[in-house]
């Protein structure tokens, strides 16, 4: 994965993050997440994130499908 496409992502995440409002250890929480894998997805660390992920990550930040469709085209 390249380094612009690994900082898009990260950043797509962070911003996710932070327009929450949600601690991150709660999204986790509500998404079946680690507080760990989100941190490296905000970080960009994650190569290939599983789709599932990615839709429960979704689901717990209250996402329309618009949203949805965008996160999975980030990341396809």
């Amino acid at each position: 994965m390249s380094t612009k496409l690994r900082k898009i992502r990260a950043k797509y995440i962070c911003d996710l993050i932070a327009a929450s409002r949600i601690p991150r250890n709660q999204v986790a929480a509500a998404a079946g997440l680690t507080n760990t894998y989100i941190r490296d997805l905000e970080l960009g660390n994650i190569a290939n994130v599983d789709r599932r992920k990615l839709l429960r990550l979704a689901v717990a930040l209250n996402l329309n499908l618009n949203r949805i469709d965008d996160m999975l085209r980030i990341f396809d």
